[in-house]
């Protein structure tokens, strides 16, 4: 072993060590091993031991104390020299500083992991590709973006290729051509098909390198995982195009309730005339038939002004016993004159059925969305819409396949159309928000996703059956509980009459002012009548005592029906008020009954509606 004794030592050991040659040498010099850091001591003597012995020359870098007290790194190399008989006799050796080269080489190192983590945390992989041999060099994130290893992926470009969405492989790789031919960046965006079948978003930007002859060399590029961002990108838009329908809805809401105002006066008076002259013409009167014919109208007219107003109205649930096959009826009422004549419609659908616990509304919603996504199905061929009902027992294995859907009796609603039906990834989509096969302007997709909310929210569920070329059958699931469904007015009793009341009717359409007051003066009461609420409450105060009740008109210029009725109760406050609208709008039964007033009489009323309200409220205290 040599352990650097009888050491010979040129003079730039000085710049070295910080002490002269000579200390080193001489009876009480000090050892230059001693020198060596303790820890890479026994790495230098086993490579140069190992060297000797193999009869070569070694190199080794290890770490010295300088007298100045820091560390530095000293590279050293040397080769034995040996006696005939092969017994080593001395080490011949050069030591260099490169303690600058060292801090180099950690600094780089230091960057190369920081630029690592960074890489990392930002989901961002680095690459480079050689134009000529079209070797593909990737950084460790960007295999781990890709979810592949370095054994199993040959790094060329047509396997970078192999790894983009099918549907994006064209047009990645047109666009890197056009960037490398006009010399312009590679910026896209894309999917990448992973190994399990699940689908990243990345962002790719790089830039090309070129020869003094404008040949190009390489590609220096990167890629960032832009899923996360992509799906909260996406939400964004969902939302904000939900945003969009909000604003259409409550658009279409406004306007709703305004055309119903104008269009349930002129029903109220067109209902009143036909219902005084019924009154006035004998039993025997072949006129009666024609009259009835006006009834008949009059009572659809009324039936569609409340089914538009239902789409445009924003209310929370009202689920209550019914009986489904009257809603689906009514649905069918207002479909009719909007399907295409080339579409026959069929219905199995029994006058007697079960109860449920739903919300009229959103069956009658439910029932037009699916219909109307029928129509559609069938636009360009004749087509049959069958809409059919029956009660069925649903089983633990159907109802485990089906969340929500409870085993037990229920109700079973189904639209089946006769059109193009559906293939298996357009089945898996159909239920999802703004999902749709229709063309744009045709559509948003949200019929469907409302249907599933609806039956969701009524513990049901909806299912469908499709195929391409034989078209589709939907079923909605109802529960089915016990009791009776909602009472039906009756109609077979008598109207009931006055009996001289004085009755104070308001409203600022004149048509609607005449015919009820002839109403109630034929019912048996006197009628003082006003077409403004001013000059309705002008006559109240010269007269209070005289009134019995008042009739009055909701939306009315000048003062609206809740601001006349509240002057006219804080005079009487016993006063029975009932209000008149053709659109209530928004207006709470609690918020009614604090300001006084006693009922909301919906526009277009028929007789007995009237009657039967305002003698409900004489004949009764508040």
């Amino acid at each position: 072993r040599f352990p650097y004794r009888d050491l010979v030592l040129s003079e730039g050991v000085r710049s070295l060590t910080g002490q002269g040659p000579e200390v080193f040498v001489g009876p009480d010099a000090v050892a230059f091993g001693d020198l060596i850091l303790p820890e890479d001591r026994p790495a230098v003597e086993e490579s140069a031991d190992r060297a000797v012995e193999e009869h070569r020359s070694f190199e080794v870098r290890y770490r010295i104390r300088h007298a100045g007290g820091d560390i530095r790194w000293v590279q050293e190399q040397g080769r034995a020299t040996y006696a005939p008989d092969g017994t080593p006799l001395w080490l011949d050796g050069v030591m260099v500083d490169v303690t600058d080269r060292m801090r180099a080489e950690a600094a780089l190192k230091a960057s190369q992991v920081r630029l690592v983590e960074a890489q990392h945390i930002a989901h961002i992989g680095s690459w480079e590709l050689d134009l000529q041999t079209e070797g593909l060099i990737w950084s460790d994130e960007h295999y781990h973006i890709f979810e592949l290893d370095r054994q199993g992926f040959g790094a060329t470009y047509e396997a970078f290729l192999a790894v983009v969405h099918p549907e994006d492989r064209e047009r990645v790789h047109r666009a890197y051509t056009e960037s490398v031919q006009q010399h312009s960046p590679y910026d896209v965006v894309h999917r990448l098909l992973m190994p399990g079948g699940t689908v990243k978003w990345v962002h790719e930007r790089a830039e090309t390198f070129y020869d003094h002859e404008g040949r190009p060399t390489r590609t220096a590029g990167t890629v960032q995982d832009i899923t996360e961002q992509h799906e909260v990108e996406e939400a964004r838009q969902l939302l904000e195009t939900q945003l969009r329908q909000a604003h259409k809805m409550e658009a279409i809401g406004t306007l709703a309730g305004g055309i119903a105002h104008d269009f349930n006066n002129i029903l109220a008076a067109v209902i009143g005339h036909a219902e005084l002259l019924a009154h006035e013409l004998s039993p025997q009167n072949p006129s009666q038939e024609r009259v009835a014919g006006i009834l008949s109208a009059s009572k659809r007219a009324r039936g569609l002004v409340q089914q538009i107003l239902t789409f445009g109205r924003r209310r929370e649930q009202e689920r209550r016993l019914i009986a489904l096959p009257p809603v689906v009826l009514e649905a069918l009422k207002l479909l009719r004159p909007t399907l295409p004549t080339t579409i026959e419609i069929r219905t199995t659908i029994p006058d007697e059925s079960a109860v449920v616990l739903a919300d009229p509304t959103q069956v009658h919603q439910a029932v037009v969305n699916l219909c109307t996504n029928a129509a559609h199905a069938m636009a360009d061929r004749r087509g049959v819409l069958e809409l059919g009902y029956e009660t069925m027992v649903v089983e633990d294995s159907f109802a485990g396949a089906h969340p929500g859907l409870r085993p037990g009796v229920h109700a079973r609603l189904t639209v089946r159309d006769s059109g193009k039906g559906m293939d298996a990834p357009t089945l898996e989509r159909i239920f999802d928000p703004f999902f749709t096969t229709k063309s744009p302007g045709e559509g948003t997709g949200l019929g469907l996703a409302v249907v599933d909310g609806i039956m969701r929210s009524h513990d049901g569920a909806v299912t469908v059956e499709s195929r391409p070329g034989q078209g589709s059958l939907f079923s909605l699931y109802f529960p089915i509980v016990q009791g009776p469904s909602a009472p039906e007015a009756a109609e077979g009793h008598p109207i009931p009459r006055g009996r001289g009341e004085h009755v104070l009717v308001v409203d600022d359409e004149p048509p609607v002012v005449r015919i009820a007051s002839q109403i109630l003066q034929r019912l048996g009461y006197r009628v003082t009548a006003h077409n403004g609420s001013m000059e309705a409450l002008a006559d109240f105060q010269s007269r209070p005592e005289v009134f019995d009740l008042v009739l009055s008109d909701l939306t009315m210029p000048n003062m609206t029906g809740l601001d006349l009725a509240a002057r006219l109760l804080a005079r009487r406050p016993e006063l029975p008020v009932l209000l008149t609208s053709g659109y209530s709008g928004s207006l709470e039964p609690d918020r009614l009954r604090q300001l006084g007033i006693r009922e909301v009489v919906e526009k277009p009323y028929f007789m007995r509606t009237l009657a039967e309200a305002v003698h409900r409220h004489l004949r009764s205290p508040a």
